[in-house]
């Protein structure tokens, strides 16, 4: 069975998904951490174990402008809607959710690039992606006391 690559996203308080009309070939995810090398004088270097990165993950696709029988997804005889949905995705810096079916991805992310263009006079549209893990920031409020008026000056009383 043919994996489904699926985009949801929300706009204007509705939940959205975006199907890619094929499965691609192959994508790829990059997972790891950050390791730091330092050198210690009477020891040499060493590695440190950091925490982890964000996940990069590329995809490359073609976007039929026919019905073809291997067509999983939504078909749309305009195969630059889909382009026109990651630019703008890119653009707003929207975060949306990007799952395949019968694995484990399912990771909140961020369009960071798509190239695309047309290769054989078919009209379909050859695509590469490039998205982003996105992490939450969260902020930490930080309570600070009050100056008085001497303890803010740095003179000693006399």
């Amino acid at each position: 069975m043919l994996r489904k690559v699926i985009f949801k996203y929300n706009t204007a308080g509705y939940d959205n998904e975006l199907i890619l009309p094929v499965t691609p070939d192959s994508f790829e995810v990059s997972h790891g951490i950050n390791v730091e090398t330092i050198n210690i004088h009477t020891l040499g270097d060493v590695s440190v174990a950091g925490y982890p990165t964000l996940e990069t993950i590329k995809l490359e696709f073609i976007l039929p402008a026919t019905k073809y029988s291997f067509v999983v997804g939504p078909y749309n005889p305009d195969p630059y809607v889909f382009t026109r949905a990651f630019e703008r995705w890119a653009d707003l810096r929207l975060v949306v959710r990007f799952v395949v079916s019968g694995t484990q991805i399912n990771v909140p992310v961020v369009v960071e690039s798509i190239s695309y263009g047309e290769k054989d006079g078919t009209n379909d549209v050859y695509a590469s992606l490039t998205l982003h893990e996105h992490r939450e920031t969260q902020t930490v409020k930080v309570q600070t006391k009050a100056k008085t008026a001497n303890s803010s000056r740095g003179v000693p009383a006399a």
